[in-house]
């Protein structure tokens, strides 16, 4: 049986994906099994610890969490015989929690399913929605369609900071993952369809690829989850001042987090990447590195595997002093691709 993890920032769509992706019937996939909410599920952690407590009271001290992290661990994958795949969910946030907790975990768990949402503004509203949502008392996740709730933002350093934050933690969790897992990247906007929140929808394209990674077989089947979305797909529909937002972060270089229609960018097949690459060519011929860097990552982040974008991206990281992030922008790619010379002899380069 293959074991997983689904990796991910909070308001990511890793509830929506775990539904679906349990909805073939040779995987299981728990929820978020270190959230202190989920203390009542048998499944969760913090469950499983605290009838550990009630069998020896020194089970609460930090001096035998990690075993008891393992012996949880252990006893959640030995549950599910008749599946092939078992995954629970951790966020970025809930790593570190106990000494040893990585190390742990990656004994237990060999794969992850890193999930992304590119559209790191939709990310952040989504998280200020769900407080806001608790606030009137609604849940984060139902079945029933509610009315929807729009925030005004201030357009300040404060905002840039949080998106700065955001991008920043997403790159270090990807960086982190693909030393600790064998990890699989994946991409919000690709796994739903505007379709998603339906009770049952055609299976997404990129299911086959996670399928080929759990070693699962493909089954012609529907995906289904009675969980509705919250939250419109545009931006214009959350932000009560979205004209001034999308004004203040186009004039600060976040162009990409907006489209014509103002909802978020929705992945390699909706990003303009002639625009895009266009756009990037003109801040290197100003010489801003940043504005230039931030445009081809984006586009990196839709597709690690495009040469075009490897090698903006590989140059820029190399010519700013980040020799490493460039070697690991080659190297991804000559995983997938190890006969290409031009991006094998880039890669030495950096090496000597």
């Amino acid at each position: 049986m293959e074991k997983f993890a689904v990796v991910s920032t909070p308001r990511s769509g890793s509830v929506f994906f775990g539904r679906i992706l349990g909805s073939h019937p040779r995987i299981q996939c728990y929820p978020e099994i270190f959230h202190p909410d989920n203390y009542t599920a048998d499944w969760s952690f913090y469950f499983f610890w605290l009838q550990k407590v009630r069998e020896d009271g020194y089970n609460l001290t930090h001096f035998r969490t990690g075993s008891i992290l393992a012996e949880y661990l252990e006893s959640i994958f030995s549950d599910h015989n008749d599946v092939m795949a078992t995954g629970v969910d951790i966020k970025y946030n809930y790593f570190g929690l106990f000494p040893g907790q990585t190390k742990i975990i990656k004994q237990a768990i060999p794969k992850a399913l890193h999930l992304i949402r590119r559209n790191i503004l939709k990310t952040m509203i989504s998280f200020e929605l769900c407080e806001r949502r608790k606030e009137l008392g609604r849940r984060s996740h139902g079945t029933e369609k509610v009315p929807p709730v729009k925030l005004t933002i201030r357009p300040d350093r404060q905002l840039l900071e949080k998106l700065e934050l955001r991008k920043d933690e997403i790159d270090r969790f990807r960086k982190a993952l693909k030393n600790e897992f064998e990890t699989l990247e994946i991409f919000y906007e690709d796994f739903f369809p505007p379709s998603a929140s339906e009770s049952s929808t055609t299976a997404p394209a990129v299911l086959k690829q996670i399928y080929e990674f759990l070693a699962i077989e493909e089954e012609n089947l529907p995906v289904s989850t009675n969980l509705k979305k919250t939250n419109s797909d545009h931006l214009s529909d959350l932000i009560e001042n979205y004209e001034e937002i999308r004004s203040f972060l186009v004039a600060n270089g976040w162009e990409h987090l907006f489209d014509e229609s103002g909802s978020p960018s929705a992945g390699p097949d909706g990003i303009d990447k002639t625009e895009l690459v266009r756009k990037g060519e003109q801040y290197l011929g100003r010489g801003d590195l940043v504005n230039a860097l931030q445009i081809f990552k984006e586009l990196f982040m839709a597709d690690p595997y495009d040469k075009q974008v490897v090698c903006y991206v590989g140059s820029i990281l190399s010519g700013i002093g980040k020799s490493e992030d460039a070697r690991n922008v080659y190297q991804l790619y000559l995983q997938k691709y190890p006969d290409d010379p031009e991006v094998a002899e880039l890669y030495r380069n950096l090496l000597s």
